[in-house]
């Protein structure tokens, strides 16, 4: 819900199958930006097994590959830029769970800013997890997104510009 930037919906019954088969299959190519704790330094595919540990409010944590119940999962990450304390990161998500981007990058020792359910740090103007949908493609279909205006506030706060 507090994540920016991009949303695909179909309008017409075909569409919506179209891309719902689409995801099914990980045919969309997702690229989100997030502001994390830390200096990432880890670069490239990350794979860990999901489960739902709660359902209301939702919550997310990595279990072994063989829980009951866990789906395994992989993303690519990229560090873009780095600030006092933070890292700018671009995430590929190769495929799709509740939470998966939050509990992986929480997992790894570098939550969300903003993101108090897994831990993340708060900032000053911050009132959501700094994660935004940048670009989303899937066949004839791409969308992408600016960062929010919170999102590049925050950026600059932390002495992160991008050229």
């Amino acid at each position: 819900v507090d994540t920016s930037g991009v949303l695909l919906f179909g309008t017409e019954e075909a569409t919506w199958q179209r891309l719902r088969d689409a995801f099914r299959a990980h045919r969309v190519e997702k690229t989100y930006r997030a502001l994390v704790q830390g200096h990432v330094e880890k670069e490239g595919e990350v794979r860990v097994a999901l489960s739902v540990a709660r359902h209301r409010p939702a919550y997310v944590r990595v279990v072994g590959a063989d829980a009951p119940g866990s789906r395994r999962t992989s993303l690519n990450l990229r560090a873009l830029h780095y600030g006092p304390g933070v890292t700018l990161v671009e995430v590929r998500p190769r495929t799709g769970f509740l939470h998966q981007i939050r509990a992986t990058l929480a997992h790894l020792g570098h939550p969300l800013v903003g993101d108090v359910a897994y831990g993340g740090p708060s900032a000053d103007g911050v009132t959501r997890h700094l994660l935004h949908a940048a670009r989303v493609a899937v066949d004839e279909i791409e969308a992408a997104s600016p960062d929010a205006p919170d999102f590049a506030a925050a950026l600059e706060r932390a002495g992160i510009r991008e050229s």
